[in-house]
């Protein structure tokens, strides 16, 4: 966040003043130098191009200069009656404080005065996991203060609830940019419930379809319903169209669902509008119903507030807003309305204060889809629960479905509207599970119900006796003489013994009425809906269209002109368009525009929609946003609709037909699509289940256990790659499991990306990768059935590869005539799509290519978590790319006779077996064996080279790199290595080019080309051990002889330059050396710990201590927890 940036740039500042005391340094000694010697040559050439790359260095070094942030150590034990831990950011733990868990003694500490970052520790699983707790924004803090700051010296600045005691659960994640995770969410719901907290808050929610179910939603509702705590959450700030309930707060009736108001006082006090507008909900407050028909908002509060914000900010507060601001307005309210209760004695329970905090609340005017019942109301809802504290099932939730899966009413597509309808609500008492003590109350329930709708088009029966098993009624909904719009009405139970307690029970009942659009009978003129409406601060114009048949698409032109220009011509607009699908989240189906006017003009989007449905129009100038304007909208609709959605090719079968029909009007059919990705699929390298820890035992001791998946792969270039569990992508709150989490790391062991169930692009760079997939649930069978679940590795092509459309099979086959044809709508086509066939598909056996298909249709956004994306189309590898075929050589005769080619054959199975007794236990055979061989084939070159491998690797326990007699050996090995070899014929054969029909001189060509590689192997190890022995005049001549054989100059020998040089005290020269060859092993350690040595021989030291604690990052011990 911006801690981290003003942090990094401050230390960066301090760096920096340091950098430039070496810098002025190099240059002084480069410019003296120049005086002293005008001229230089030989050694002094030498020295001045070791002083001028000083100076580079140093420059390199501050453009690549990186800050890895704090490396934090921490120190854990038990002091005899707790676990204690400290933390330290550089060892020093003299200053640090010892902390145990935050809750034993509720002690934290600071990161620093810089930083002003406080942090507090949790200590689990005997000291073996510590958890260092700190923000990972402002927002909680905000969130925090809103319900309970409590400042006795300033009154004023307090929340809403300043006695309340709050206890913090951190469920936003720092790998996942501040996102909420299952685990933590999982977690904190579980805290709460064995810690028997009064009310939950959560101001975090995410899109999710369909409402009302996963494990997380189930979670919640049993910390509701079992375990008494009332739980307040967000509806979100998706609005303002219909439907855009984000979850949890979409996935149970017995929780506080909370919109966000502003009132005129709060636009004057924290906004400064210069005019005053009635008060409103925000435009972008989320609005219900649901999904599956229920409320969606159960309740608004205030949406803004200036509060306290972290020390880290550097600020005392700040405004925000939000419906993660009205939540915990509400829940402060009610901590309110619990405190007077509890002071007074009177009992209470989330079923109780639920059904209060409705009955209770301010009526507004906006409409139950945007607040709800209305304003929480602190002292009525008190009175309320005062009045009716002996209410026999006042702990009672009435539980209402319908159909036996929704919760309310919602009817919207066309065909739900044509004609009435009749829908059996059942009402289910709902009591807390397990407790015997209730069985008396559910055995006396009955209660006498009077049933009401508040709708002329709602028709109910007059009453229903209900009892413990519930009851259903009929209701029956007659839309057909509403006009165009939404309708909204309850179906509410009354207990006709106590009228005055208000509906025990309310089912929200929704009907759209969608405007039909005319189209030409014979298809030949555009299908358009137009509406002209004027608009103020904070209007909101909702208009549904029915979407014609065999539309797929629609054009959106809005056209402004601000009528009135005392308060300037600046207008903010949301034009909010929303298709409302079964089983796709409002993230996936709407298009949503934010469009600011300036002047009279006109603004044009598109989007993707579905035929024959109801399609929301929403109109709506920004709250704040002063002034009138006449508003002017278009919807043109367009459609080619294919057979399928997706097409299939495949390399045996690169042709697909489908057959397309022209929608509602003209359109231009203009078939075209390219492969994009490359998807590989990976099997994991192992799996395992096991128990949780500590953090991980729930409500009636049940255990959540974890799945480890551990796959390989390799990025074979530097460049984006999305990894993704298909099975578990695009989904949280409404998973069956409980959480995801996919961490990979490089083969070093360190954490590079982090994702969840909404994975995007991220840069790997070439290499060798481990990614680990965790999935945890309490149910082990369920567990079970993922441990071979494959991950995705999806690669964008470097040259995307087109998918041609064809009028016919032959024109397919044949590659000619692309299909292009205006026609009127609905007009049936047969296309063609195919591949080329001679592509060369850079793909292998079993990988699959992805890409899009368009008929015409302005591409729309890709899919991923706010785009369903459009039409798809998926190419299987199944054979591997042609390749060009390279004659075979021809085998010429061996001139060996048989006994030759036996003693050889003979020779070469021994000097095979050399090698498996090259081992420091076996050292005295492998000698033994070695010298035989020698004295049988003298000048034998692979018995050389094994000799000085032996050399190489048969190193005595506890001999360091820079043992003089081991050294020695090495160089002697090297020197008969280059022994074995004729150098003047080797020359030779380097010099001239082998005719390839002579295929002797090609076999003898390929001997000498190993004779080569020997040679080039053996002066490298001889380069290295001369440099560290210091024998400055054989490492010279060693190094000019490497020389004659390979380009010093290539990255693969700068290691043995950056030797020669360090020897001869050229560190510069060997630093840019070193650098050179970490451009193509940037991982590897011991250039990295060479570099550092380089850094500090030149007197870099605050370099040196720079790099060597960039290591500690680099190169980790172990994965890091999840």
């Amino acid at each position: 966040g911006n801690l981290a940036g003003r942090i990094k740039k401050e230390r960066k500042h301090t760096f920096d003043e340091t950098h430039r005391v070496y810098a002025a340094e190099a240059q002084r000694a480069l410019a003296e130098f120049d005086a002293a010697t005008p001229k230089p040559e030989g050694d002094q050439a030498k020295q001045r191009k070791e002083l001028e790359e000083r100076v580079a260095q140093l420059t390199a070094l501050q453009k690549g200069y990186e800050d890895d942030g704090d490396i934090l150590d921490v120190l854990a034990w038990n002091d005899g009656s707790t676990w204690r831990a400290a933390v330290s950011k550089n060892g020093d733990f003299s200053t640090s404080p010892a902390l145990a868990s935050f809750r034993e003694e509720r002690e934290f500490g600071t990161m620093g005065e810089q930083e002003q970052m406080n942090y507090c520790l949790n200590i689990f699983d005997q000291g073996t996991v510590v958890s260092v707790v700190c923000d990972v924004s402002s927002h909680g803090t905000h969130v925090a203060a809103i319900a309970a700051a409590c400042h006795p010296e300033n009154p004023e600045m307090n929340g809403v609830a300043p006695g309340a005691q709050v206890i913090s659960l951190k469920i936003g994640d720092t790998r996942l940019d501040a996102m909420e995770t299952g685990t933590g969410l999982a977690r904190a719901f579980a805290y709460c419930a064995l810690n028997k907290v009064d009310l939950i808050n959560l101001s975090f929610g995410e899109a999710s379809s369909p409402a009302a179910q996963g494990r997380l939603v189930a979670l919640a509702s049993e910390v509701v319903k079992q375990h008494g705590v009332i739980f307040v959450t967000s509806a979100g700030n998706s609005g303002p169209a219909l439907s855009t309930v984000g979850s949890p707060g979409n996935g149970s009736d017995s929780f506080v669902t909370v919109g966000a108001h502003v009132s005129p006082p709060a636009m004057e006090t924290q906004y400064s509008m210069l005019d005053k507008v009635p008060g409103t909900p925000f435009t972008w407050s989320s609005r219900g119903p649901t999904q599956d028909g229920s409320f969606g908002v159960t309740i608004c509060a205030p949406g803004s507030a200036i509060t306290s914000v972290p020390n880290w900010t550097l600020n005392k507060s700040d405004l925000m807003n939000g419906t993660s601001m009205a939540s915990p307005n509400a829940c402060g309210c009610l901590a309110l309305v619990l405190s007077g209760l509890k002071q007074g004695g009177v009992p209470w329970t989330p079923q109780s204060v639920h059904r209060a905090v409705q009955t209770s609340a301010l009526q507004l005017q906006d409409g139950p889809c945007a607040v709800g019942a209305g304003m929480v109301q602190v002292d009525a809802c008190y009175d309320y629960l005062n009045a009716h504290k002996d209410l026999p099932y006042k702990d009672v939730a009435m539980t209402v479905t319908v159909g036996g899966r929704n919760r309310g009413i919602y009817l919207r597509e066309p065909a739900e509207v044509a004609a009435p309808s009749v829908h059996q609500v059942t009402v289910s008492p709902s009591f807390r599970e397990n407790d015997p003590s209730l069985n008396k109350a559910k055995l006396d329930l009955e209660l006498n119900v009077a049933v009401t709708a508040t709708a002329p088009w709602v028709t109910v029966p007059q009453y229903v006796v209900l009892c413990r098993a519930g009851r259903t009624v009929p209701v029956r909904v007659d839309p057909t003489g509403l006009a165009p719009g939404v309708h909204t009405a309850v179906v509410m139970g009354y207990d006709t013994q106590r009228p005055e307690v208000g509906p025990i029970f309310r089912t929200p009942v929704t009907v759209v009425v969608p405007t039909p659009v005319p189209a030409s009978p014979m298809g030949n003129q555009p299908v358009v809906w137009r509406e002209k409406l004027s608009t103020g601060p904070g209007s909101i114009n909702r208009h549904f269209i029915r979407t014609p048949p065999g539309a797929t698409w629609a054009e959106l032109v809005v056209k402004f002109n601000p009528t009135s220009t005392n308060t300037g011509p600046n207008r903010l607009f949301f034009i909010h368009c929303l298709q409302n699908l079964p089983h796709v989240p409002f993230s996936k189906s709407e298009g949503k525009f934010v469009m600011r006017c300036t002047m009279a003009e006109s603004k044009k989007e598109t989007m993707r929609v579905e035929g024959n449905g109801t399609l929301e129009v929403t109109i709506a100038q920004f709250w704040s946003s002063l002034g009138s304007t006449d508003v002017e909208v278009e919807v043109y609709f367009f459609g080619v609709v294919p057979d399928s959605a997706s097409l299939f090719l495949s390399t045996v079968s690169p042709v697909a037909t489908t057959h397309v029909q022209s929608g509602p009007g003209p359109v231009l059919v203009k078939p075209s699509g390219a492969l994009k990705t490359c998807r590989s699929t990976v099997r994991p390298a192992s799996s395992s289940i096991r128990p949780g820890g500590e953090r991980d035992l729930y409500m009636d001791q049940k255990r959540v256990y974890e799945l480890i998946l551990e796959y390989n792969f390799k990025a074979e270039e530097d460049g984006n790659l999305t990894l993704q569990a298909w099975l578990l992508n695009d989904r949280l709150y409404e998973s069956i499991f409980e959480s995801q989490l996919l961490q990979v790391y490089d083969s070093n062991k360190k954490l590079v990306a982090a994702m969840d169930a909404w994975p995007t692009p991220t840069k790997f760079k070439k290499g060798d990768y481990v990614a680990r997939l965790q999935v945890r649930h309490d149910d082990v069978a369920l567990l079970e059935r993922l441990k071979h679940l494959p991950l995705g590795v999806d690669k964008p092509l470097a040259r995307e590869i087109p998918v041609k459309a064809y009028g016919s099979y032959s024109q397919a086959l044949t590659g000619g005539g692309e299909f292009v044809q205006s026609q009127p709508g609905g007009v049936r086509t047969a296309l063609f799509f195919a591949v080329p066939f001679d592509e060369k598909i850079e793909a292998k056996p079993g990988d699959v290519l992805l890409g899009t298909v368009s008929y015409g249709e302005p591409a729309p956004k890709a899919a991923g978590k706010f785009s369903r994306g459009g039409f798809t189309v998926q190419y299987a590898v199944c054979a591997s790319k042609p390749e060009d075929k390279k004659p075979d050589d021809a085998k010429d005769e061996d001139p060996r006779t048989d006994a030759e080619k036996l003693k050889d054959a003979l020779r070469d199975v021994q000097v095979k077996h050399l090698e498996g007794l090259r081992k420091w236990a076996t050292k005295d055979d492998h000698a033994s064996l070695l010298s035989k061989l020698q004295g049988e084939f003298p000048g034998h070159l692979p018995l050389a080279q094994e000799e000085l491998k032996a050399a190489l690797e048969l190193k005595a326990p506890g001999t360091g790199e820079e043992d003089a007699a081991w050294l020695g050996k090495v160089v002697d090995a090297a020197s008969k290595v280059e022994a074995a070899v004729n150098l003047d014929a080797l020359a030779q054969h380097v010099g001239r080019r082998i005719d390839p029909e002579d295929k002797a001189a090609v076999r003898a060509g390929k001997e000498m080309d190993k004779q080569k590689a020997a040679v080039i192997d053996a002066l490298s190890e001889k380069v290295l051990a001369l440099a560290k022995l210091g024998k400055k005049e054989e490492l010279v001549a060693a190094h000019k002889a490497l020389g004659a054989w390979v380009d010093l100059n290539d990255a693969k020998y700068s290691k043995l330059t950056a030797a020669v040089e360090r020897a001869h005290g050229r560190c510069a020269l060997a630093l840019a050396a070193v650098n050179k060859q970490l451009t193509t092993e940037p991982s590897k350690r011991a250039l990295l710990e060479e570099r550092i040595s380089l850094l500090e021989r030149l007197g870099w030291e605050a370099w040196a201590q720079h790099e060597r604690k960039a290591l500690l990052v680099k190169f980790p011990k172990a994965y890091s927890k999840f």
